[in-house]
Parts: structure tokens; sequence; C-alpha cells
């Protein structure tokens, strides 16, 4: 295998990385304790806008050891607040942009104007590649995965098959560089012969004539994605007249059928699991929170578990007892092999018959939050007698 190869081969995906869950199966369906837990709720708000990338299962699946959420704690770490993240946007955009145009090719009657959708398509795609390679190599990601990914992408910019889609795509949209040359009440189809362009000539004319802003009475075109009957059959006879040219065209749309490479397109739907939670997460931090759960101690405590299984960033301002984490911190990092959470052993209460004291009592959090009480009142009050 050769030296690029095999750095291609070290990026698998932006979410899972090299470990064990990566390729693994995900859950079509939220587990039970979902809508125990609202989380049904939240993961819902956070996908919604991005239903094209199918998200709801990455949600739904919990990661099964440590590596894979360190992974993706450093992933966020890269595109939390960063010039990157507006690189990954509007990468993800173009992207966007790229699958409008192969729809919207499949929908229209004409033949060749597919095709001309289609190659339209292979150049948003073209660039939005090349543009992500650059941004990534210039930005300074100290993730194991956009590190992977940068590797990955200056190899495949290189690659034989891009390479070949990118001369291709130009070669061809020179050939179809061709004119519709119209003379009185007949549509007369003929290669560009150094005519001159009448439009100038017009304008110029009737400048002298014009007295401020008037009214425009000029018709407005229609600017269908489809084209008339008319339209078609001139297609037809440019096609006729530049045989050659079209035959570009045709042999362009066969070789390159599949252009979207397949991680990169994996890459565009696993990277919404961070664009979605962050920008969720920016609407607290906005209003001046760091994360806020209205909801019973209980609940709060379920919610962060599954965040936690999730690789996300979860309500906190710092760990207990120590400063803001640090990227590479074994202390620092959520620990799911010890169910408690912990790094280090458990200390035992000397007081075995005594109840775990907590700092804030249960009710108390409930009357902040303004919780009602069984009864209609509130926590902390008595209700007077009616």
């Amino acid at each position: 295998m050769a030296s690029g190869e095999g750095r291609r081969a070290a990026f698998r995906s932006i979410l899972f990385g090299p470990s064990a869950d990566a390729g693994g199966p995900l859950e079509s369906d939220q587990p039970p304790f979902f809508l125990d837990l609202n989380l049904d709720q939240v993961v819902a708000e956070i996908t919604s806008g991005y239903e094209e990338y199918d998200l709801e299962p990455f949600f739904f699946t919990a990661l099964t050891s440590v590596a894979p959420v360190r992974y993706r704690h450093d992933v966020f770490r890269d595109l939390d607040g960063t010039r990157l993240f507006e690189c990954i946007t509007a990468f993800a955009e173009r992207m966007h942009v790229m699958r409008e145009g192969l729809a919207q090719a499949q929908k229209l009657r004409h033949p060749y104007q597919r095709k001309r959708w289609f190659l339209d398509a292979a150049a948003t795609y073209r660039d939005a590649v090349m543009a992500l390679q650059r941004d990534v190599s210039k930005t300074d990601a100290g993730s194991a995965g956009f590190q992977a990914l940068g590797r990955y992408l200056a190899d495949y910019v290189q690659s034989d098959r891009f390479r070949s889609l990118v001369a291709d795509e130009a070669e061809v949209r020179r050939a179809l560089d061709s004119v519709v040359y119209i003379n009185g009440g007949h549509v007369q189809v003929s290669r560009y012969d150094g005519q001159a362009d009448y439009s100038v000539d017009v304008e110029r004319t009737f400048a002298k004539f014009q007295q401020g802003a008037v009214k425009d009475y000029r018709g407005k075109f229609q600017d269908w994605p489809d084209v008339n009957h008319v339209e078609g059959q001139i297609l037809d006879l440019v096609a006729q007249l530049f045989p050659e040219v079209f035959s570009k065209l045709d042999a362009f749309c066969a070789r390159h059928a599949d252009f979207v490479d397949g991680l990169i397109a994996s890459f565009d739907r696993e990277v919404h699991f961070y664009v979605s939670y962050l920008r969720f997460v920016a609407r607290f931090r906005n209003a001046g929170l760091h994360f806020c759960c209205k909801t019973t101690l209980a609940r709060t405590f379920g919610q962060l578990h599954h965040l936690g299984c999730l690789g996300c960033p979860c309500p906190a301002r710092h760990p207990r007892g120590g400063d803001a984490p640090q990227r590479g911190d074994p202390q620092r990092d959520l620990h799911l092999d010890d169910p408690r959470g912990r790094t280090g052993p458990r200390t035992q209460d000397p007081r075995p018959d005594r109840r775990p004291r907590c700092s804030v009592r249960v009710r108390d959090v409930r009357r902040r939050a303004g919780v009602p009480r069984p009864d209609g009142g509130q926590h902390g009050r008595h209700r007077r007698p009616p």
C-alpha cells in the first residue's frame, strides 16, 4: 500500500474515528427512556432544520467506550466558536446546493438540460472540496479527527479521480460556449462568428433620451428550471450543429456518474451532529447562561448521562474540584468505564448509617424552578386554608 493510501485509510469518520464504534449499527428508534427524560424534545429541537442529514440515529446511539467520547470532545473544541466552524458551514452549504442541483436534474425532461445541471453540480462539488481542503489545512486543528481529515483531503484533491473530474469539467464547459443567433421571424442556430452585440448599440442610441428615473415597462421573463417546447427544439438544433461538443458532455456524465466521494459525503452528514448541537447550545450562551436545565434533579442526571455518552459537552462551567478542562488531560475527561464517573477509588463514608448529604435539597431546586406542588402551592410556602 502506498503511503498516501495509508493516510487516506486513517480517516474513517469524524464521529467515531478508528474506534470499535465506527461502522457499527446505529439505533433507528429512540431509546425507551427518552420520553421520561424529555430527551425526545431535546433531540427534536437540536435536529430541527437538519432533516436532510438524518441526525436522530447519532443522538439515539450511545458510545460504548471512552476513546470515541474523547475523540468527539476534541472535535467539539476545534469547532466551538472558531473560524473552522464557519468553514465547515460554508462547505455544507455548497454540498446542499450540489444535492439540490442533482435532484433538480432528475426532474427535467430534456436530456441535455439534465446533463448541464449535472455538470454544474459537479462544479459545485469541486469548489466545495477544494475550499474545504484549503480551509482545513490553514487551521490549527488539534483533534485527531480534523487532522486525519486534512491528510485525507490533501491526498484526495491530488488523486487521479478528482483531478480528472476537475479537468474534464473545465474542458466540457469551454466546449459548450456556443451562441444562438435569432434573425427575423425565424430561429437560426449557428456558430458565433464575431457578430456585433446589438444591445450595446441600442443602449447607446437611446441613452440621450433618458431623463431621470422612469417606470420600467419591460416584460419579465419567467426563469423556470425546465425548458419549454420551443427552447427544447432549439437545444436539439444546437446539439446537431455541435455534435462533438455534446458528445463530450455525454462522456463526462457517463465517466463521472458517481463523482461524490463516499467519505466526504459521510463527513458532510456526520459533521452536522456537531454543528446542530453547537447551534443549539449557542441559544443559551447568547442569553448569558452556561446551559440551562429547568427540570427535576433526577431527570437532569439522566439527561447529562446520555449526552455524556454521546460525547457532547454537558451543562457545566468546569469539572468539580478543578479548573477548566484541558485537551488530553485524563483527569478532566469523562470515564465511562467507571459507572460512578470517577477516576480514582471511591472513598467510603465512615458513617454508614448516615444518609449522604446534599448541598441543595430537591425541593429547593423545584421551588427555584417554579415547579408547583401536587396540592397546587409552591414549594417552601405554606398554603393558606380556603
